[in-house]
């Protein structure tokens, strides 16, 4: 009863400096926090997140929850609005939600959702790596994008969804525990590093996608899920691929990718995921559509038109191969036979032509009988006015009159019987 023993507030808040005090008090544990306050942001920079494009802004030093306003357009010139840059706790956290895409032709705004989190976790020791040291190699670009890597293996999304925000080392519970007669004995020399990250919900999944990526992030916290064991594989390999890209400024990095290969890491907890909701430009697919529209509407009117005009050629071609041949011949040729092959019609060329039947649509063929007749000279046999070749009937009459004192024909009764009456009958006059 009596001992106080203390720790740094960090090892229980990343980004909070200071010392909490635990008493022991008549068998009775009483803690102490008024000593914890959140931390400075250093001067340092923010990662700014805009579409699918992440930069950074250098910014100066800031208290904790303090903030600046920047103009979304700095950043990149296809938004408008303001980001506001915030000290959370000795890390910048930038907002950019105000960001509006600007409106260009063929463009459309689209709201697209976002997942933030972050995860924790123990490093094995380094040797001859201090706190400070191994802070600047988190700070490293290569460093940011071999976590991003480890973070798309492990959460099954596209590496370019993902974008590492910033990386804290502070020192983990166990060597923060300290004696307070003795501040300068650790219990322990290992570290631990919080890693606070952005996913962006993929389109093509839908309204569940965000949900979906929450998911995984918090599975990512459970001991044993693969999310984890697939965190705890990639991270080695990815930062010494890191570490090969610039060898001799980044020995650190490789010492560290070697003993986390070697010992591996523990996934202490993983933040609740928070989401919200941020504006990308992208292609206006409306249009395409509408173009597509457009073409296909006139490749059926020009199909149409084609069918028509082709529809129109056979009928023309049906008509004709149905159609009366009709000769024309000219006054004076030879005079054609009628027979199968001109189907006894004949045309007068003469006649088309004649100014009496100009204006007239259309000469009506004329059979050949009806042509002899017309065109036959006057008194020949059959000719228009003369005498039509007919038998000799102007006596006939006068033959069936009897002639002088001769007796007119006489009728004989003939006897016919009545129907049902036997012999018995009417007269019936015959011409005798």
């Amino acid at each position: 009863s009596g001992d106080t023993v203390g720790m740094q507030c960090q090892a229980l808040l990343p980004g909070w400096t200071g010392t909490f005090r635990i008493t022991c008090a008549f068998a009775r544990l009483i803690a102490d926090n008024e000593g914890c306050s959140p931390s400075t942001c250093n001067p340092g920079e923010a990662t700014v997140v805009l579409g699918a494009s992440s930069s950074t802004a250098s910014m100066g030093a800031m208290v904790s929850f303090a903030y600046e306003m920047l103009n979304c357009s700095d950043f990149d010139a296809n938004y408008e609005g303001k980001i506001s840059v915030t000290c959370e706790a000795g890390t910048f956290s930038a907002n950019t939600t105000s960001c509006k895409p600007v409106q260009r032709p063929g463009k459309v705004t689209k709201a697209v959702e976002v997942v933030e989190s972050a995860v924790a976790f123990s490093l094995p020791p380094v040797a001859g790596a201090s706190k400070e040291d191994l802070q600047a190699m988190m700070d490293e670009p290569v460093t940011k994008q071999a976590y991003a890597k480890t973070l798309a293996a492990s959460l099954s999304a596209p590496v370019e969804d993902v974008t590492v925000l910033s990386i804290l080392v502070y020192e983990p519970v166990e060597a923060a525990l300290i004696e307070l007669n003795d501040t300068r004995r650790r219990l322990s020399t290992a570290f631990d590093v919080s890693v606070s990250f952005q996913l962006r919900a993929s389109a093509e999944e839908g309204d569940g996608a965000a949900a979906s990526l929450s998911e995984k992030i918090t599975s990512l916290g459970e001991s044993g899920s693969s999310e984890q064991a697939a965190f705890a594989e990639a991270l080695g390999p990815n930062l010494a691929a890191a570490a090969e890209t610039s060898p001799s400024s980044l020995a650190l990095l490789a010492l560290t990718a070697t003993a986390v290969e070697t010992e591996g890491i523990s996934v202490k907890m993983v933040e609740t995921p928070r989401v919200s909701t941020v504006y990308i430009s992208v292609d206006d697919t409306d249009d395409e559509i509408g173009d597509n529209l457009l073409v296909n509407i006139l490749a059926a009117f020009l199909g149409m038109l084609v069918a028509l005009c082709c529809g129109y050629v056979v009928l023309v071609k049906v008509q004709k191969s149905t159609s009366t041949d009709v000769q024309v011949y000219n006054a004076g040729d030879a005079e054609p036979e009628a027979g199968p092959g001109n189907q006894d019609f004949l045309i007068d060329e003469e006649a088309v032509r004649s100014p009496s039947n100009r204006g007239i649509a259309e000469v009506q063929p004329q059979p050949v009988a009806i042509r002899n007749i017309l065109h036959a000279p006057p008194g020949a046999p059959g000719a228009v006015g003369g005498r039509p070749d007919l038998p000799e009937l102007g006596n006939f009459w006068e033959e069936q009159q009897p002639r002088q004192g001769q007796a007119l024909p006489q009728l004989e009764e003939e006897q016919h019987p009545r129907p049902g009456s036997g012999d018995s009958g009417f007269t019936l006059d015959r011409l005798a």
